[in-house]
């Protein structure tokens, strides 16, 4: 009988806990750390050397590639991180210019946004997508003379 006692009175402790955490996933089943601070701060290591990520979103292996031919590149990247959409697309804007990008385009649509972007012959395409606290970036560069991503002006 005691052992009941003491195993309910765990369980009833921790059922009053009235804070849920939770946890939040990649796609590929990494942890997304959760933000230590306001707003979204580059990382100072980007995984494509003249595109811009913000620290704490992880990469998505499994649905990202990148090619090169000579000089061409044709990249596909995958980022997740805990984020909002607006704060997301300000990141966006305010940094990939830091790199080189100009001639931004904009379209949003909901929970939906894209950034096209051009440096020479080549062309940046954004898209992000919002889902329940998590955002989910696509980032390509390609020649500008390719064909763009679908939806891309």
């Amino acid at each position: 009988m005691g052992k009941v006692v003491i195993v309910l009175a765990v369980l009833l402790a921790c059922g009053c806990n009235k804070e849920t955490k939770v946890f939040h996933v990649s796609d590929d089943g990494q942890w997304l750390p959760p933000r230590s601070g306001p707003g979204l701060v580059a990382d100072e290591k980007p995984a494509i050397p003249d595109v811009p990520t913000p620290i704490g979103f992880s990469m998505v292996a499994a649905k990202s590639h990148a090619v090169a031919v000579g000089q061409a590149r044709n990249i596909r990247y995958v980022f997740q991180g805990q984020a909002e959409l607006g704060e997301t697309m300000a990141f966006f804007r305010e940094n990939v210019v830091r790199f080189g990008w100009s001639g931004r385009v904009e379209k949003i649509e909901g929970r939906k946004a894209a950034l096209w972007f051009g440096k020479g012959q080549e062309r940046l395409t954004i898209e992000m997508v919002a889902n329940v606290g998590i955002v989910t970036v696509t980032i390509w560069v390609n020649e500008q003379s390719r064909t763009p991503p679908q939806g891309v002006p």
